[in-house]
């Protein structure tokens, strides 16, 4: 099982809450840099500029989004792929 944890503190979280824009290029970041990793994992030829990923390889990369705990802002992505 493969995680990511994004954790969100100070002066940007209150009462455990964060800026939209925060959050939403946040997730787009995360979800850029899973999409390169995975297609240099899985491409013998390493990643290329404007490499694109299929069908196949969204669903062979999924990480699903837990529930935020207290501590500041902290959200776990979850894998079932090694």
């Amino acid at each position: 099982m493969s995680s990511i944890e994004i954790h969100f503190s100070g002066e940007m979280v209150t009462n455990h809450r964060i800026p939209l824009r925060a959050l939403a290029l946040t997730l787009d970041h995360i979800q850029k840099a899973v999409n390169r990793s995975y297609l240099d994992i899985t491409r013998s030829h390493g990643v290329f500029k404007h490499a694109r990923m299929t069908s196949k390889d969204f669903e062979s990369s999924i990480f699903l989004v837990g529930d935020a705990r207290e501590g500041g802002y902290i959200l776990d992505f979850l894998s079932n792929t090694s």
